[in-house]
């Protein structure tokens, strides 16, 4: 069964990822550290929200009303890297290449939407679990982890430019979201 919101927040998050590869290589050039980690920490606040929009929808997709019991601080974490630094730094790294830094602005974008969505399970009680939702074409590893449900507080285990969402669940619904891998194909 494939959820309708979780299809969108993937199709926006691609949306957001382009506009915001484009407009950082737009100033790259010609703007200052600050301005980089500015622009960039707007468009991580996109991907936040983004994700806070459609947990409440592959929630409903299931048949779930769970209201969080506590609201996401999305500023909380915007403008910071992934590792803790700060992003201009990261941004202007010395001899970045082009695809370093695309690298650099996609997986920053990722990962804030990752982090939201770890905590919007948080903060659900009726989420306990999580199913790999894939984004094909997928990689083998995620391919046969397709569908299969893990506990909330199990860490959603990843690779370098993996795109699949972790679609937020409880113990009864996610056995029914479970697919097995060869239907992905």
């Amino acid at each position: 069964r494939v959820l309708g919101a979780a299809r969108e927040q993937y199709r926006s998050a691609q949306r957001l990822s382009l506009l915001g590869l484009t407009a950082l290589r737009r100033a790259r050039g010609s703007s200052p550290p600050e301005r980089l980690a500015a622009l960039l920490a707007v468009f991580q606040l996109a991907a936040v929200r983004n994700v806070t929009d459609h947990t409440a929808g592959m929630l409903e997709d299931q048949g779930l009303r769970d209201a969080p019991v506590a609201s996401l601080a999305a500023g909380a974490l915007v403008g910071v890297a992934s590792d803790g630094r700060d992003l201009g730094s990261l941004l202007t790294l010395p001899d970045l290449t082009a695809a370093q830094f695309d690298r650099i602005v996609a997986t920053q974008l990722q990962d804030v939407a990752r982090q939201a969505a770890a905590i919007e399970r948080a903060v659900r009680p009726q989420v306990t679990h999580y199913v790999r939702a894939l984004n094909l074409p997928s990689c083998g590893r995620c391919v046969v982890l397709a569908g299969k449900p893990e506990r909330s507080d199990v860490a959603f285990r990843r690779h370098p430019r993996c795109d699949c969402l972790a679609v937020p669940s409880n113990a009864a619904n996610a056995g029914r979201l479970a697919k097995d891998p060869v239907e992905a194909f």
